[in-house]
């Protein structure tokens, strides 16, 4: 029963990462489509999604690795991995195709 358990939650896991990540793009391109975006730009909404799919993916295994810990030592941790993995998102978001004339 606890490895059934375990590995639903583990199927559950990747199917709502997935589909957040999948539904973060389309609500954008979306966004982009109505607002006259270029169609180039879907392709840079595509990295940030990858950007996030994998940190926020690094994050689940970090949050695993403290649940055990004090609370208050568990909250602190949570808020500096979120921190850094923004900090490290932030700039994947800014970054601008370069066109060449």
């Amino acid at each position: 029963m606890l490895q059934s358990l375990t590995t639903n939650r583990k199927t559950h896991f990747w199917l709502l990462q997935t589909a957040g990540w999948f539904g973060w793009v389309l609500l954008f391109a979306v966004r982009d489509l109505y607002w006259s975006q270029p169609l180039e730009r879907i392709t840079l909404l595509l990295i940030d999604a990858l950007a996030g799919f994998i940190l926020t993916t690094a994050l689940r295994y970090v949050y695993q690795a403290i649940w055990d810990r004090p609370v208050i030592l568990r909250v602190i941790l949570v808020l500096l991995a979120s921190y850094i993995t923004a900090a490290i998102w932030q700039p994947v978001k800014k970054v601008r195709p370069i066109r060449l004339l």
